[in-house]
């Protein structure tokens, strides 16, 4: 626990928002989810309903077998320990309780991944600054030329333990496709779009950290 903790990790204690965060994934039987964060598996039951498979990565060891042990008999889901960012599984739909610590990563991470859509807890500040119009931070580019971001709903810290000092919030990202990231007449526009997917991360460390 203190492991997870120090990585900015709570863990969402909500089944009703655990309903909410996979209904609004619209999950199908054609679909590969994967979660990074297993945690205590408050997702699974949800995830596994619908979809055709699903991959929950955990880096904790002793939440990893306690999953192991509590969730034996879904028989589409694959559970595995380590870092879930380190992944090569090609999925359709990403979801997970982020630690606020590797909020803005994890965005980086998606932009250079093939997928549908995904769904995801972060700080409420976080989701403020992603879903920014203003163009000068650097977070903002990539709400604004990789994805569609759509805010879904904050979450009271109430609703994690341990309990955080700030609230969180649900977005739903929707990856764009390559040829609207190649349009656009600003630098910062031009700057993604001479950059394949690979390349996005560091297209976006051109501009500061503290830019966004």
């Amino acid at each position: 626990m203190n492991k997870r903790k120090n990585l900015g990790q709570h863990f969402l204690k909500s089944k009703t928002i655990a309903k909410s965060i996979v209904s609004n994934a619209n999950i199908t039987r054609n679909d590969v989810v994967l979660e990074i964060g297993t945690g205590y598996g408050i997702l699974i039951p949800y995830l596994c309903k619908n979809a055709k498979q699903v991959f929950s990565i955990e880096n904790d060891q002793n939440l990893h077998l306690s999953a192991k042990s509590n969730f034996h008999d879904y028989s589409n889901l694959v559970l595995e320990y380590g870092d879930g960012f380190n992944s090569d599984h090609n999925f359709s739909i990403f979801v997970s309780n982020l630690p606020y610590s590797k909020s803005r990563f994890a965005v980086e991470w998606l932009l250079q991944k093939k997928f549908s859509r995904a769904v995801i807890m972060v700080q409420k500040e976080f989701s403020e600054k992603l879903s920014s119009n203003e163009k000068h931070m650097a977070i903002s580019v990539l709400a604004n030329y990789g994805f569609r971001i759509k805010f879904l709903m904050n979450v009271k810290k109430s609703n994690f333990f341990p309990m955080p000092k700030v609230d969180s919030a649900i977005l739903k990202i929707t990856k764009v496709t390559e040829a609207r990231l190649g349009t656009g007449d600003n630098k910062k526009e031009r700057g993604l779009s001479q950059n394949d997917a690979r390349g996005l991360r560091e297209a976006l460390h051109r501009y500061p950290e503290s830019q966004g």
